[in-house]
């Protein structure tokens, strides 16, 4: 009997290692300016200014997305900025992308607030109010595109410091740069959009 489940046990364990996937997606991260990167299992989010970079993965504390949410409301404030907390940063998929994309500005604020998260780790999130106001000004100038090319994919957004791919988010000036990257994205492999 014990020989009959070693010759099962040599069977299964080949077959089960076939049936996993050889290696698993892996998010890359990298500054443009700084030679500061990172690679995690989850979405990523990134900034560089003042010198430094910061790169947040996986599970972004729900303290500090709000510290992001409150600095971009800070600059919008002309209305309610709308952000859904999910039970875990790592939820958000496509399918919520999708659902938040029938209206542009959910997604466009649910995009910059998690770009942020690294700003807000670093505690410096609520004094970057120039910047913000440029990025949420110019992704609400583009929405409805934005929109569609982060949830579809398509054809790269790239205007005014602006680049935007199936998944990923960037806007950067001269002196400042921030990203959203999820786990599905097109540019996983890639250290930027």
């Amino acid at each position: 009997m014990n020989t009959f489940f070693s010759k099962i046990t040599m069977l299964a364990v080949p077959i089960l290692c076939l049936s996993l996937p050889a290696q698993a997606n892996h998010v890359k991260c990298k500054c443009p300016n700084i030679d500061a990167r990172g690679t995690g299992d989850s979405s990523c989010s990134a900034s560089e200014s003042s010198g430094r970079c910061t790169i947040a993965f996986n599970e972004f504390d729900t303290v500090l997305e709000r510290t992001a949410k409150d600095a971009l409301q800070k600059t919008v404030r002309w209305r309610e900025i709308q952000f859904t907390e999910l039970p875990s940063s790592r939820e958000f998929s496509r399918k919520n992308a999708t659902s938040l994309s029938r209206n542009p500005e959910l997604l466009i604020d649910q995009i910059i607030v998690y770009s942020l998260v690294s700003l807000a780790e670093r505690g410096i999130a609520l004094e970057q109010d120039n910047h913000i106001k440029a990025a949420h000004d110019l992704m609400n100038n583009y929405a409805r595109q934005i929109s569609n090319v982060f949830v579809n994919g398509g054809e790269k957004i790239q205007d005014k410091g602006l680049t935007v791919t199936l998944g990923c988010f960037a806007f950067r000036t001269s002196d400042f740069w921030i990203m959203y990257k999820t786990a599905w994205s097109e540019s996983i492999a890639n250290n930027q959009c």
